[in-house]
């Protein structure tokens, strides 16, 4: 296969058809993909909408490979960014994903190759795209396209808004000003899809959108107060490899050794977990070694598994947004399967409670600014230009505040320029040497395993004998040839040992004040917006309580018309449409006589002339009604020669 390395070979003479067979091997475009393509191509700014699973990454990578230049993808999943480049660099593409994994030395190097028209695709965060270094040498590459994954993270009428996001259009002042943006998303209702584009300075409005409609999912609401029962009981009825949601990490445990308790295979994940762990964990999981994944949403997003037959939420998502997408993340290669969402009645009035508790109202949000002011030292009528850190936990114990409160007003006071808040930032590592040279020499006589490592910091760093220094861990790696993680764990030893003070780096938060300090009067200024902002988020916790509570309209029609769609037709297969179907029967009788049926084809396949005559003193109108339910909820289905047999 060729390769393409030079961004400067241009591929003009090949139509999106011919790079689409040549790279990918498929013979058509799936709907709407080839007229975002059109579009980019001619230079147009373009929001792509398409469902989970509906090909976004073909809408920039093919135009992308057929005009001149480098394409930067912007996404806040560096799996889906490895996955993707993982596939482009075995189609000889050239790609590379800018991360903290590497070093500034080596960054440089990815950057100045970019630069030299070596590199076709690079991936990077918002923040990572905002980057002094980046911004210096993007302004002398030749960019093709700008392509913004998760485009409704940039918006504060998403649910996911990301403060970096906004950081986003900043670039375009950076490249040529005819590069053109393609936005996508498979979650944006109409407010959504105006603010991406305004946000993201379109030169004109332009939105390609394939319905959200997904066919193959059966949409469920079940009502239930022993959840973990219920959960037992459709894992021992569906088949195949499924996640199931919780709201914390501690139940992701507890739920998953629940369920290996009753001999199913399952394992857990949450954003706390070691990142090796969770490598493993996902691996395992996409090769089948384990069937249920039990998570918080840390999981899913950017992890390619198409035969996802089920995904189960065991609380009520926080938007319709969430469960859209985390939902979506079933049957990605068409066939049926299976999104429900297990309920009990305390369910909506506990995230109520919880979403109020956490709303900050104009006056919690002008007493946190103040809060916030004195306990960085901010003095009334000035302005500090320096980025300061902030440890928002340490705020929230001295001030006695709540935290997931705190956190909502500082990304709202980010959002209206009162501040710049960094949510994570890296503070590097600092090391001393505790103990003194001869000791040193006695301690690598019996740990061997650890000598590279102290003598490749000891030539490193000049004077770590007698202070602590700032240590860069991916260097130390490179020139000692250790790989990061077993790095880690030999510093961690050598901490244990007492051979050194070990200060390890951590994520913290920074504020950067944009405004003079002016107490109230600073607030006062954005009431309007922080009360209109607090009317949409409890909108949309009113759009998933009702969607939960509406047992009379289609749940594929309730989510559809949530993002706007007008012509919609009913599912047939979602619980509030199966339940109208049995209208002609009796919910008792309908659980009685499917309960005869399954046991009849239990032991072999019939026709429905021989169940018939096998349940004889059964009403035949009946009787038919609930095979067809049967047959349209999945529970049995028909094989070659028009016989009913259960599902396997």
């Amino acid at each position: 296969m060729s390769s393409i390395s030079n961004q400067n070979s241009i591929n003009n003479d090949n139509t999106p058809l011919e790079v689409l067979k040549k790279y990918w091997a498929y013979d058509s475009f799936r709907p709407v993909q080839e007229d975002i393509i059109n579009d980019i191509l001619l230079g147009k700014d373009t929001l792509a909408l398409l469902p989970t699973g509906g090909g976004k990454s073909i809408c920039f990578q093919i135009p992308a490979i057929i005009r001149e230049g480098v394409c930067i993808v912007i996404s806040p999943l560096i799996s889906l960014m490895k996955d993707q480049i993982d596939t482009l660099t075995k189609k000889g593409i050239s790609a590379v994903a800018i991360t903290s994994e590497y070093t500034n030395n080596e960054i440089h190097g990815l950057l100045q190759d970019a630069q030299n028209g070596n590199i076709k695709f690079i991936y990077l965060s918002p923040e990572k795209l905002s980057s002094k270094q980046f911004r210096e040498y993007v302004s002398y590459m030749r960019v093709s396209l700008l392509a913004v994954d998760e485009a409704h993270c940039i918006s504060q009428w998403g649910y996911d808004f990301r403060p970096s996001y906004l950081e986003i259009a900043n670039i375009r002042s950076v490249i040529r000003s005819d590069v053109p943006v393609l936005a996508l998303t498979a979650s944006a209702t109409p407010h959504v899809v105006d603010d991406i584009q305004k946000q993201l300075l379109f030169r004109k409005k332009n939105v390609i959108k394939k319905s959200f409609e997904r066919k193959n999912l059966a949409y469920v609401v079940l009502s239930e107060e022993d959840k973990n029962h219920r959960l037992i009981s459709i894992l021992k009825k569906t088949s195949g490899t499924g996640i199931v949601y919780v709201k914390n990490r501690r139940r992701t445990k507890e739920i998953s050794d629940f369920i290996n308790s009753q001999s199913i295979s399952s394992d857990f994940y949450h954003a706390g977990i070691d990142s090796k762990d969770k490598t493993e964990k996902q691996n395992s999981w996409k090769r089948e070694e384990i069937r249920v994944i039990v998570s918080t949403n840390a999981f899913g997003m950017g992890i390619d598994k198409p035969n996802v037959r089920f995904v189960i939420h065991m609380d009520i998502p926080n938007s319709m947004e969430a469960y859209f997408q985390e939902a979506g993340r079933a049957g990605r290669d068409n066939e049926k399967s299976y999104c429900i969402m297990i309920v009990n009645s305390n369910d909506a009035d506990q995230l109520e409670e919880m979403f109020y508790n956490t709303l900050p109202s104009f006056e919690v949000v002008r007493d946190t600014y103040i809060g916030l002011c004195n306990y960085l030292q901010i003095p009334k009528g000035e302005i500090i230009k320096d980025k300061l850190p902030f440890y928002i936990r340490d705020f929230c114990n001295k001030k006695d505040l709540n935290f997931i409160k705190v956190f909502n007003v500082l990304r709202l006071l980010h959002r209206e320029r009162i501040i710049f808040f960094s949510e994570r930032e890296k503070r590097q590592t600092k090391i001393m040497f505790n103990v003194d040279s001869d000791y040193i020499f006695e301690y690598l006589q019996v740990n061997t395993y650890l000598d590279n490592t102290v003598k490749t910091i000891l030539r490193s760093y000049a004077g770590i004998n007698s202070k602590f220094v700032n240590v860069d861990i991916g260097l130390l790696s490179e020139r000692s040839g250790i790989n990061i993680y077993d790095l880690n764990k030999n510093l961690e030893r050598l901490s244990k040992d007492g051979i050194i003070l070990y200060d390890k780096a951590h994520a913290i938060q920074t504020i950067k004040f944009l405004v003079p300090r002016q107490d109230g009067d600073t607030i006062s200024t954005i009431r309007e917006n922080i009360e209109s902002n607090n009317k949409r988020n409890i909108d949309r916790l009113n759009s998933i309580i009702d969607y939960v509570s509406d047992n009379n309209i289609c749940r594929s029609v309730q989510l559809l018309k949530y993002f706007g769609e007008k012509q919609v037709c009913k599912c047939c297969v979602c619980d509030v449409c199966l339940d109208k179907k049995r209208t002609g029967v009796d919910s008792k009788r309908y659980l009685s006589i499917s309960d005869e049926i399954k046991s009849i084809l239990n032991s072999k396949a019939h026709t429905s002339r021989e169940i018939i005559d096998i349940t004889k003193n059964r009403d035949k109108q009946e009787l038919l009604e609930c095979l067809t339910i049967m047959l349209e909820s999945g529970v049995v289905k028909m094989n070659e020669y028009g016989e009913y047999e259960l599902q396997s």
